[in-house]
């Protein structure tokens, strides 16, 4: 079977949709006379917080997807992140990270921590503040989206939450599945 070759730019301008994520279909022959079947998932449109002095309400799961901490967990998983964190909204005691759409809808329950998405079921919006609102208390960049700052790694999220929720409440297997 013969499938055209398409580029990740042609799939942007089939798709439609502005900051899609484009995924690259490419076929292989294998030695053996069997086709493999790669895909290549092509970073998504860049996206920049809000201009002005006004909070927008960003729909969750479009460019990217949050996962919410209190400050005491949230502070301290920043701590175990250092430099590999991205982007950061806070709002008084709550703490927001960036990442990609989907990475971090297939984890366990962590103490206090929740991933917002959107599903087929419901749509979430989240509160963003403009770029140069930097300072509390109320909603502001706690980490400002930068150069190579964005999108934080989903699973090195999961394991600085995941242990900053031991050290800050105690163990508790069943509560951090």
């Amino acid at each position: 079977m013969h499938v055209p070759h398409s580029t990740a730019s042609d799939a942007c301008a089939r798709d439609g949709r502005k900051g899609a994520t484009v995924f690259w279909l490419h076929w292989e022959r294998r030695s053996a006379g069997g086709t493999l079947m790669t895909f290549t998932q092509h970073a998504p449109t860049p996206w920049t917080p809000p201009r002005g002095n006004d909070v927008e309400m960003v729909e969750v799961g479009h460019h990217w997807d949050a996962v919410r901490a209190p400050q005491v967990i949230g502070e301290r998983a920043l701590d175990l992140l250092g430099k590999q964190s991205g982007a950061v909204i806070a709002d008084y005691s709550t703490m927001y990270w960036l990442v990609s759409s989907g990475s971090a809808h297939y984890w366990q329950v962590i103490r206090q921590v929740q991933v917002l998405t959107t599903t087929t079921a419901e749509l979430t919006y989240m509160g963003v503040p403009p770029g140069h609102c930097r300072k509390g208390p109320g909603l502001h960049w706690r980490v400002p989206v930068g150069p190579n700052r964005y999108l934080t790694d989903a699973e090195q999220l999961r394991q600085a939450l995941l242990l900053a929720a031991v050290v800050e409440c105690g163990p508790d297997q069943e509560a951090d599945q």
